[in-house]
C-alpha cells in the first residue's frame, strides 16, 4: 500500500473540534465497557458508582487497574478512606441500565441511592473479604468481579485549578482475585461465546447517557509466516542458562510468541524451572482415553491411536500457546490440562472417532516420553 498527496478537495475532510473537559465523551467517540464499583462508607453501607474510566494498569508480575474518579465523589472518599472496592462487571439488560444511570448520578447519599436499586448484593465467596467488615458486598448478578485494594504506591496529582473535590482522582487498584461465574470460566478458554457486555458513549449533549450492544465478536488467526521456526526457539532457549535445558517438543509449542519477546518470555520459564528443581523443560504428556462409539471408531478414522496422538499435540500445543509460559509450572498447570482435554475431545468429536478422552496429564519435570 502506497500513500501520497491529494490534489483534490475531500467531500468529507477532517475538522478540528475545540478540546473541552471531558473529552472524550464531548468532543469525540469514545465507547467503553463499564464496571459497577462497590466500596463501603465510614459505617460499613455498601454502595454502588457505575465507571467507564477504569483501565488495565500493570500487565505482567503484578496485575493492576487505574480508576479515574472525581475526588469528591462517594467511590473516590471511600477508596482513599479504607482502600478497598470490588468491580462488578453485568451483561447488557436494557431495563437494569435506567437504574445504572441513576447509581451513578452525583449528589446523592449512598444510602439514598441504594433504596431502588435492583441488584442483589451479597458477600464475597473469598476468604480474605468474605468476613471484613470493611470490604463490600458484591453484586449478585455480575457474571465477572475484580477484587481490589488501593496500590498506595501509584501517585498521580497533576495541577489543577478548581476545587480540589471535583477533580480527577487517579488510583490504582490492585488486582487481589478474579471471579468469574461457573458458566463463563468454561467459555474463557473455550473462546466460542463471549459475555453480551454493555458499551457506554458518556455523558452527551448536557443531558443524556448514551449505551450500546455490541455484535457477536469474531476472530483472525495468527498472520500466516509470522510464526517462529521450532529450531530458531530451541537455539535461543538452550543458550539462556547451561543448567536449564529446552526440548524440541517444548519449543515447537513456544512458536506462537512474537520473536520480540521471545527471550524474555523464556527466561520467565527458565526462572520458574530452576525454583522448582527442573532441568529439562518438556512438553510431555499423558492422554487416557477410550472407545465410546465402537462403530465410529471403526469405519470413521483409519488410524485411530495416531489420530489422538497428533491432535492431542496440536491442543495442547494451542493452550500452551494462549498462556503465559510460567502456567504451566505452577498450580495452572491443571487448568492447563482441562482446557486441552476439553480442546481435544471437541477436535476428536469433530472427526467423528467415537473416542472419549478421560483425562490429560501435563508432565514438565525430567518427564518421560510422551505416552499416548
Amino acid at each position: 500500500m502506497t500513500s501520497k498527496p491529494s490534489a483534490e478537495l475531500s467531500s468529507n475532510p477532517f475538522e478540528s473540534i475545540p478540546l473541552r473537559d471531558n473529552f472524550y465523551q464531548s468532543c469525540a467517540f469514545f465507547p467503553m465497557p463499564f464496571a459497577l464499583i462497590t466500596t463501603t462508607n465510614e459505617n460499613g453501607f455498601t454502595s454502588i458508582g457505575p465507571y467507564a474510566l477504569q483501565f488495565p494498569l500493570q500487565i505482567g508480575e503484578q496485575y493492576s487497574m487505574l480508576l479515574v474518579t472525581r475526588a469528591g465523589s462517594n467511590t473516590g472518599v471511600n477508596l482513599r478512606r479504607n482502600g478497598k472496592c470490588a468491580l462488578n462487571y453485568i451483561e447488557f439488560d436494557k431495563d437494569l441500565l435506567e437504574s445504572v444511570v441513576e447509581l451513578g448520578y452525583p449528589g446523592v447519599t449512598p444510602e439514598k441511592k441504594m433504596e431502588n436499586a435492583p441488584f442483589t448484593m451479597i458477600k464475597s465467596p473469598t476468604e480474605r473479604f468474605r468476613d471484613d467488615p470493611e470490604y463490600p458486598l458484591i453484586i449478585e448478578k455480575a457474571f465477572q468481579v475484580f477484587e481490589c485494594t488501593v496500590d498506595g504506591e501509584f501517585e498521580y496529582r497533576p495541577v489543577r485549578e478548581a476545587d480540589p473535590s471535583i477533580v480527577e482522582d487517579f488510583i490504582a487498584l490492585k488486582v487481589e482475585n478474579i471471579m468469574l461465574r461457573k458458566s463463563f470460566r468454561e467459555k474463557l478458554h473455550k473462546r466460542d461465546e463471549f459475555p453480551d457486555m454493555p458499551i457506554s458513549y458518556g455523558f452527551r449533549g448536557g443531558s443524556e447517557f448514551w449505551f450500546a450492544r455490541h455484535e457477536k465478536p469474531f476472530h483472525y488467526p495468527i498472520p500466516r509466516g509470522k510464526e517462529l521456526e521450532p529450531a530458531f526457539v530451541f537455539q535461543i532457549a538452550n543458550k539462556l542458562d547451561p543448567a536449564i535445558s529446552f526440548t524440541i517438543e517444548a519449543c515447537a509449542a513456544l512458536v506462537v510468541i512474537p520473536a520480540p519477546f521471545l527471550e524474555p518470555a523464556l527466561g520467565v520459564f527458565v526462572t520458574k524451572a530452576k525454583t522448582q528443581g527442573i532441568n529439562i523443560v518438556d512438553l510431555d504428556f499423558v492422554v487416557q482415553w477410550r472407545i465410546k462409539n465402537a462403530a465410529d471408531f471403526l469405519f470413521n478414522i483409519r488410524n485411530p491411536e495416531e489420530t489422538v496422538k497428533i491432535a492431542a499435540e496440536s491442543a495442547m500445543r494451542e493452550i500452551i500457546g494462549q498462556r503465559p509460559l510460567e502456567d504451566a509450572l505452577t498450580q495452572q498447570k491443571v487448568e492447563i490440562e482441562s482446557a486441552a482435554q476439553e480442546l481435544l475431545q471437541g477436535i476428536l468429536d469433530d472427526y467423528g472417532s467415537g473416542v472419549e478422552i478421560r483425562d490429560v496429564k501435563l508432565q514438565l519435570a525430567d518427564p518421560p516420553q510422551a505416552v499416548i
